[in-house]
């Protein structure tokens, strides 16, 4: 557990101090073995399990309420999609989760997270039910931008919540297969969510209501999210040291709780390399997305074939989350035989070759088998930097931790939108952002192969 000497050393990850694979790790059979049994030992533990369907049922809602706006913003027939407007997009999606980080992680270690996520999945359902009215009315503008920014404005504190949770699960030892299933899983559930509201929504046409109909479905995954939360002890998720203050009280912690995140991240050297790490790729993740989203909507397609364009979001997003649960499989494993560094570094290789296949066939099929080898490479990453915070990081600092990580890379994701749509043109055909990305995977995985190795850090 965080805060616990004993967990989360290197050997037990398979990896010297050195930051080379221990000897007795060797065998790849044997790796995937000790992985498989102790992803069957995870999935026994009652409250993991309960916590894992409280994660899938809500990010398959996420999926759908996020494929609800982007058939009525990006994919309408009535709309003219841009650069700008892909932007402006990722701003209202994203901005909340940038502006509250630093406050839901101060009430996320004061609070009962099992009873935030059965609360927040409530206000969810309710939200989502709301913006389907909107739609419903024919409502667009600001109001429309508004009441996409509240419900996920609300899924900050979900998604603290279950990232801050999830060590209070499982023993130290087994955090990085933890992390290795739990997100990446919920990631290819928001996927599968997606895909739900995409099929829905090419059944039921063009149009605001269809959108409307597919909101409604993200109501129903949230609502039954809150009941899975529902199932867990309410004090089986922590914080296991409580500080009881009022309201008005922790308002005025938060500046001085963002403050002591940012210090007891940066006295621990890991959790700056993964911290980097991941902004890195955060960035390169929003630039590619920027121009997947424009050349799936008027460079493969003809503009005016929403479902063409609609399947190959799809296929696309399919692609990605197929490419992170991939890395779900293969971290734990990979990490015991060439260590996190060299995962890492591994992952990265394989995005930079992939990108470069856009460099000589800029083509939807290209595009797809990128998006499979970036989305392996940002999950992968995602895990090893998981699991190095919850090792390194205390207990009681794990939500300002987790919020200040969000904060960073969700406003990197918003930077990236902002200069796809300056350096992008209208329909995305560009070969220079993919030889970019590639430069930059390479880069960025040698780099981080030669940072300092995880160690016991003092608390």
């Amino acid at each position: 557990m965080p805060g616990s000497e004993e967990s989360g050393g290197p050997e037990e990850s398979g990896q010297s101090d050195s930051g080379q694979p221990d000897p007795g790790h060797h065998d790849s059979g044997h790796a995937g073995r000790a992985s498989a049994r102790e992803l069957v030992e995870i999935t026994r533990v009652p409250d993991f399990r309960r916590l894992l369907f409280t994660r899938l049922l809500g990010q398959a809602g996420d999926g759908a309420l996020q494929t609800g706006l982007a058939s009525f913003v990006l994919f309408s027939p009535e709309r003219q999609t841009s650069p700008g407007a892909v932007a402006a997009s990722f701003a209202i999606l994203l901005l909340p989760y940038s502006l509250l980080g630093p406050f839901v992680g101060v009430f996320i270690d004061r609070w009962s997270r099992r009873q935030t996520l059965v609360l927040a999945n409530v206000v969810r359902a309710a939200l989502a039910i709301g913006v389907a009215a909107v739609l419903a009315a024919s409502v667009s503008g600001w109001r429309l931008g508004l009441a996409a920014l509240v419900i996920i404005a609300v899924n900050r504190f979900v998604l603290t919540a279950l990232s801050a949770a999830l060590p209070s699960t499982v023993p130290g030892h087994q955090l990085v297969t933890a992390n290795a299933f739990a997100p990446t899983l919920g990631t290819f559930a928001l996927v599968v969510g997606g895909g739900l509201a995409l099929a829905l929504r090419l059944a039921l046409g063009d149009g605001d209501p269809a959108a409307g109909a597919v909101l409604l479905l993200a109501a129903t995954l949230y609502l039954l999210a809150s009941q899975a939360a529902r199932r867990i002890p309410r004090a089986a998720l922590g914080p296991h040291e409580p500080v009881l203050v009022r309201v008005r009280d922790a308002l005025g912690d938060v500046l001085r709780g963002l403050i002591a995140g940012l210090r007891h991240v940066a006295a621990r050297r890991p959790a700056v390399d993964a911290f980097i790490l991941m902004a890195t790729l955060r960035v390169v993740y929003g630039l590619v997305t920027v121009q997947a989203l424009l050349l799936l909507r008027t460079y493969f397609h003809d503009a005016a074939d929403v479902d063409a364009g609609l399947s190959g979001l799809g296929l696309a997003a399919f692609a990605t989350g197929l490419g992170a649960l991939s890395a779900a499989v293969l971290t734990p494993p990979a990490v015991r035989r060439i260590g996190r560094r060299g995962w890492v570094l591994a992952a990265c290789l394989l995005a930079a070759a992939a990108s470069a296949l856009l460099l000589t066939r800029l083509e939807q099929s290209a595009l797809i088998a990128a998006g499979a080898a970036i989305g392996l490479a940002t999950q992968a990453a995602k895990i090893v930097t998981d699991s190095t915070l919850q090792e390194v990081c205390d207990d009681s600092m794990l939500g300002r931790v987790f919020a200040v990580y969000d904060v960073l890379f969700n406003t990197a994701l918003v930077g990236a939108a902002l200069l796809g749509a300056v350096v992008l043109p209208a329909n995305g055909a560009t070969t220079a952002l993919p030889l970019g990305v590639a430069i930059v995977y390479v880069v960025i995985g040698l780099w981080f192969s030669r940072t300092a190795p995880l160690s016991r850090t003092p608390r």
